[in-house]
């Protein structure tokens, strides 16, 4: 028959390793390839009207190369070695049967004329075996078990790779481009897996991934409050361990139609959750604004509109709107959110009033009075106006001071400076012009009441409504004079 196979791989007779492209053509057969070889004739022959060429055919023995016998014959230009079948099989030598020819020096395309062919034929002596058995152990990859199958072909037979795989264990692939064949044994070696196993390692190679990747990141959660509906918008930013999410993201996350309000974000380190405040920027507001006169308790109202929810009024229109001739005190406003109204104190500035000091000596109960003259409802006195009226030697304990709101008269214990002293803290004093005054020697006034704690907004007693401020009497008495007029 035509040799059609020329082309296929074939093992290599008892060698460690597998021809090339073995395994996509015919695997797992072990056989002997002859040497034959095609040449072209030494001397050009020149042109005739002959229709032969001589033909050289060997005969092989299978498994030892040793050839028993040969014969030439001429073959007609166009035959192929199909058609010398007749021949090569009347000559074969005595006792000996053909096995196969050699898959080398084919002719598909028929003999040409001026050449010369050599041939090889296997055979095996008469009444050996026709056919061979081949051994394949398929061995698990991942336990090593093994499972051994054998097969019985032509002795130029091989085992198709379809049969080889279709063999395997159920349930198991095979690794056939990275099968070993054991000259030894005279057996391959072909390394298979579990389907199912490798599939759920995969799955939990996915998973340890997926894992390794969370452990490498972190989720920021961020609630986006409309301060104004009170409604919440939730999202989530997935960043790197030691990452953050950038300002300009969070600022473009926040809802539609809305702004955030970064200076404002809140950070609940029990819930890990930041909350940024954000407002409609088209929504409208009413502010309102009430100007409290803190002598008269007169108010003048103002109010403002402006656009978003968080926007607020500039200081300087606050202060524009002042009623004229008096001052803001900016410390002491406070916000009513229901109504989103704001009141603010404010003090004539125009006004002159007097403040009495009366030091009184701890020891002989001595009582020195001063009187100071200042310009502005509340307006107070400077504390080095007042400790420059100290007698020598002495200093006072404005902890235990007092002040008398219907003559607006303070009354301060003082103590000569050998006398244990009780530490109080003094501020740096605020220059302010120098006021005038007068001293002379006079009783305690009635009615006092000791100055305990820091007068606060709606007091009976308010320190800034009778003239010396908030920071009057304790821890800096008298010094508020000049840090009105700086903030007014």
């Amino acid at each position: 028959m035509k040799d059609r196979n020329g082309a296929k791989k074939l093992y290599k007779a008892h060698k460690t390793w597998l021809a090339a492209g073995v395994v996509a053509a015919s695997l797992f057969s072990i056989q002997v390839l002859g040497q034959p070889t095609a040449h072209v004739g030494a001397e050009e022959v020149a042109e005739t009207a002959s229709t032969t060429v001589p033909v050289s055919i060997n005969y092989v023995v299978q498994g030892t190369q040793a050839t028993v016998g040969s014969f030439d014959l001429q073959a007609q230009v166009g035959q192929s070695y199909d058609d010398l079948k007749a021949e090569v099989t009347a000559n074969l030598p005595a006792g000996y049967t053909l096995v196969n020819e050699s898959r080398l020096n084919t002719n598909d395309d028929g003999f040409v004329a001026g050449q010369t062919y050599t041939k090889t034929y296997f055979v095996t002596a008469t009444g050996e075996s026709a056919t061979k058995t081949i051994t394949i152990h398929y061995v698990d990859r991942a336990t090593n078990a093994t499972t051994t199958k054998t097969f019985v072909v032509a002795q130029q037979g091989d085992v198709p790779r379809a049969t080889v795989e279709a063999s395997a264990p159920a349930g198991y692939k095979t690794l056939v481009g990275l099968a070993t064949y054991d000259d030894a044994t005279k057996a391959y070696t072909v390394p298979i897996y579990n389907v199912a196993d490798t599939q759920q390692k995969a799955a939990d190679a996915v998973d340890q991934l997926v894992a390794a990747v969370d452990e490498a990141t972190k989720t920021i959660t961020i609630h986006y409050l409309d301060e104004a509906s009170g409604n919440v918008t939730v999202k989530t930013f997935v960043v790197p361990q030691d990452g953050a999410v950038p300002l300009e993201t969070v600022e473009a996350s926040a809802p539609a139609g809305f702004k955030a309000v970064l200076a404002l974000t809140k950070y609940d380190d029990v819930t890990k959750v930041y909350t940024v405040p954000i407002y409609d920027i088209a929504s409208p507001k009413i502010i309102t604004v009430h100007f409290v006169d803190q002598a008269t308790q007169q108010t003048t109202t103002r109010t403002f509109t402006v656009t978003g929810a968080l926007t607020g009024v500039p200081m300087s229109e606050i202060e524009a709107s002042v009623p004229t001739g008096y001052k803001v005190v900016q410390e002491l406003a406070t916000y009513d959110r229901a109504t989103n109204t704001y009141t603010i104190p404010i003090y004539n500035d125009a006004v002159s009033k007097t403040i009495t000091v009366i030091f009184v000596d701890e020891a002989t109960n001595e009582k020195t009075t001063h009187t100071f003259t200042v310009t502005g409802d509340l307006t107070g006195i400077p504390m080095s106006a007042v400790e420059a009226k100290l007698p020598a030697g002495y200093k006072m304990r404005t902890e235990n001071a007092t002040h008398d709101a219907a003559t607006n008269t303070y009354t301060i214990p003082i103590y000569k400076a050998s006398v244990p002293e009780t530490t109080v803290e003094t501020p740096a004093e605020t220059p302010v012009e120098t006021p005038s005054n007068t001293a002379n020697k006079t009783t305690t006034p009635t009615g006092t009441t000791q100055a305990k704690h820091l007068p606060q907004t709606g007091d009976a007693t308010n320190m800034a409504a009778s003239g010396l401020g908030v920071l009057a009497v304790v821890g800096a008495l008298f010094g508020l004079a000049g840090e009105r007029r700086k903030r007014a």
